[in-house]
């Protein structure tokens, strides 16, 4: 009988740890620059990556921004399937990530129920939340200041987008990590 296609494996942390250690050092995982560059074609893939991290959100630890050759050439790494991620020993350090790339589209939908929201937060008397750390729109290519700035920006990006290519959507890529390790 083969049991190996009914057994499962749990790896853990150490296991884990240990196979990112050995794929990085074999040259197996992918910097941050090539994740980008063939995302579209990598989405919903399981991949390793390796790059800077320029920012951990001290808000729950639960994003971190690995940062490729450009400065503009960076990447969201979602940590809530890790228990996110420690500010404070994550900055400025060089990580390898496994876990599962995904692809977020803003259309004319998405930002029309993030304009129903706003009203909706502005009537509760709340104020203009520009939604995401300032890293998390550094990963997105934005520039605009307010919420307003933002939704006019992605809807004139959008229809650029639209003229050159047909699709009526942007794309963003980011990671759901499920191992990490800090680099030596």
């Amino acid at each position: 009988m083969d049991t190996t296609s009914t057994a499962t494996a749990t790896l853990t942390a150490t296991d884990a740890s240990e196979l990112l250690i050995s794929a990085y050092t074999d040259g197996h995982t992918l910097d941050v620059d090539t994740v980008l560059r063939n995302a579209e074609a990598s989405t919903g893939t399981e991949i390793s990556v390796h790059g800077l991290c320029t920012h951990a959100c001290r808000h729950a630890g639960r994003k971190v921004f690995l940062k490729g050759s450009e400065r503009r050439q960076v990447i969201r790494i979602d940590g809530s399937e890790v228990g996110g991620f420690d500010h404070e020993k994550c900055t400025g350090k060089k990580l390898c990530v496994r876990g599962m790339l995904k692809e977020q589209r803003i259309d004319e939908t998405f930002l029309q129920k993030w304009e129903e929201r706003l009203r909706e937060r502005r009537g509760q008397g709340h104020n203009d939340p520009l939604g995401g750390c300032s890293a998390d729109r550094q990963s997105r290519g934005e520039t605009a200041i307010t919420v307003e700035d933002r939704i006019a920006a992605f809807r004139q990006k959008i229809a650029q987008r639209t003229a050159e290519s047909g699709k009526a959507y942007l794309s963003f890529y980011h990671i759901v990590a499920q191992d990490y390790i800090i680099l030596p």
